[in-house]
C-alpha cells in the first residue's frame, strides 16, 4: 500500500507516533527523510548526525528589536528518541523480509515499540 501525503504527515507529526514538529518534518525531507520508507536508510548514528545538522542550521531570522539586523533562529526540534530509531529498524526489517509497510503495521502501538531496545 502506498502512503498518502496525509498519512506520511501523521506518521511523523502525530503525538502517538513520532511526535516531530511540522517545521522539523519539512527540514527532515531536506536531510533525506520525506517518506516512511526512507527510514530504512538510517541507523542510530545516521539519526544522530541528522539531529546534529538540525541543531546547527546556521539559519538567521530578522531581529524584531533591530530593523535590518538578524539573530540566530531557534534550532529545529528533533531528539534522537528511541522510537525514531526503532521505526528505522522496523522499516529495515520489513524491507528485508519483503513485507510492505502500511499505515497499520508501522504504528507505534503496534510493531514499532517491539523494536525499542530494553
Amino acid at each position: 500500500m502506498v502512503f498518502t501525503q496525509a498519512q506520511i504527515a501523521l506518521f511523523f507529526t502525530a503525538d502517538d507516533q513520532m511526535a516531530i514538529p511540522e517545521a522539523t518534518r519539512q527540514q527532515l525531507a531536506l536531510e533525506g527523510i520525506s517518506s516512511v520508507g526512507d527510514l530504512s536508510e538510517f541507523d542510530k548514528e545516521g539519526l544522530k548526525q541528522i539531529a546534529n545538522n538540525l541543531q546547527r542550521t546556521g539559519r538567521r531570522i530578522p531581529d524584531p528589536a533591530n530593523v535590518g539586523a538578524t539573530i540566530p533562529a531557534v534550532p529545529f526540534v528533533f531528539g534522537t528518541k528511541s522510537y525514531v530509531v526503532a521505526a528505522c529498524e522496523l522499516s529495515r526489517y520489513y524491507e528485508t523480509v519483503g513485507r510492505p509497510m502500511t499505515p497499520t503495521n508501522i504504528r507505534w502501538t503496534g510493531a514499532i515499540k517491539s523494536f525499542v531496545p530494553h
